[in-house]
């Protein structure tokens, strides 16, 4: 389940959600209550994930009891349209559950695709930047990252006509973050200037914010500039931020970051995964003018639980900084299905489903 809705575009603010049988919607508004809601739905599953723009989209959530069922390969398209099919060694190429791959600039809409050509050239297997026209995705010449088994979150400013793009490589099981030398399995910082037209990598990117590299990443941008990643790593949620120098219209810090870190409210260990079992997943998500937020599932706690924590900006990064954690124990049994967005009230919306399938 991969959530997409423009973080910049006013107005965007209507989800449905097409996969899954069991849904649960968690509301954390501004003022630090705590609800959830758990609707229940019969929702048939798509035969495969990400392959066309109505997969793109497919993902988003309908906050309510409203049934949905998911487009069929065979049925007619009266709504939207069917895209191009992809192939080649990708996994799951677009459809990591916290992530988002759309974006808009320009008056246009754009998105981080796989590519995969067999030639006549060598083969290419990669991430893109590819154009909405119409109705057709158009391929461009930016290249996002050329790991076809890697994972991207993607965050469009548009006061600084910056794309960032999180990037992570496939986890390692037993990886030592301080001796890994493999390169392959960098969560790794790029960043883009956007000319109105097209999209330039900025010199010195990308960063290299982490080792041993994550199931998934997102990342967010708080109220004074600092740039912030969350990912499950082992049994660890881990956190990590840029060295801002508090002033948000300076770029020069977001090639420096400080020591990822496990999350200091986290009081029970992630499940990091096992065969059949897909590890826990974090999200973060910058809400109410002046925090930093971060949801996780959790596989290990009994019953299982999805837990919110809150820093605010500009604070350190101990315990006493994130404040305290907010969960949720889900009798029919947490997933690993999460996606977070905020909304203008500076409420935090949490999508999710029980394993329940």
């Amino acid at each position: 389940m991969a959530l997409d809705a423009p973080r910049d575009l006013p107005g965007a603010r209507t989800y449905r959600n097409v996969e899954g049988i069991s849904d649960m919607n968690i509301h954390l508004p501004a003022s630090g209550s705590w609800r959830s809601a758990v609707a229940a739905r019969s929702i048939a599953k798509r035969p495969s994930r990400a392959r066309t723009l109505a997969g793109l989209l497919a993902s988003v959530v309908l906050l309510g009891s409203l049934a949905i069922t998911a487009i069929a390969a065979s049925t007619p398209v009266t709504v939207g349209f069917r895209d191009f099919a992809y192939g080649g060694g990708a996994s799951r190429a677009t459809a990591d559950k916290p992530q988002s791959k759309l974006w808009y600039a320009g008056g246009k809409w754009w998105a981080g695709l796989f590519l995969y050509d067999t030639g006549p050239n060598p083969d290419t297997s990669e991430f893109r930047i590819y154009r909405l026209d119409g109705t057709s995705w158009t391929l461009t010449s930016t290249k996002l990252d050329d790991r076809d088994q890697s994972h991207a979150d993607i965050y469009f400013d548009s006061g600084a006509n910056k794309l960032y793009v999180l990037s992570a490589g496939q986890p390692v099981p037993g990886c030592d973050a301080a001796t890994d030398v493999n390169t392959a399995d960098d969560i790794r910082l790029y960043r883009y200037s956007f000319s109105g037209s097209a999209y330039t990598l900025d010199a010195t990117f990308p960063a290299v914010v982490d080792t041993c590299g994550s199931y998934t990443a997102t990342i967010a941008r708080d109220s004074v500039g600092t740039l912030w990643a969350a990912y499950p790593q082992g049994i660890d949620v881990k956190i990590a931020h840029s060295v801002s120098d508090a002033l948000v219209g300076t770029l020069t810090d977001e090639t420096t970051w400080a020591a990822p870190y496990r999350l200091p409210v986290q009081t029970t260990d992630l499940n990091p995964g096992s065969s059949g079992v897909d590890p826990d997943i974090t999200a973060v998500v910058a809400f109410g003018s002046n925090k930093i937020g971060v949801a996780w599932s959790n596989h290990s706690a009994s019953p299982a639980t999805t837990s919110f924590a809150a820093h605010l900006d500009g604070g350190v990064d101990d315990a006493a900084a994130w404040g305290t954690t907010r969960e949720t124990a889900l009798a029919a049994f947490a997933d690993d299905h999460l996606n977070v967005k905020t909304d203008p009230d500076g409420n935090v919306w949490i999508v999710t489903k029980t394993s329940l399938d």
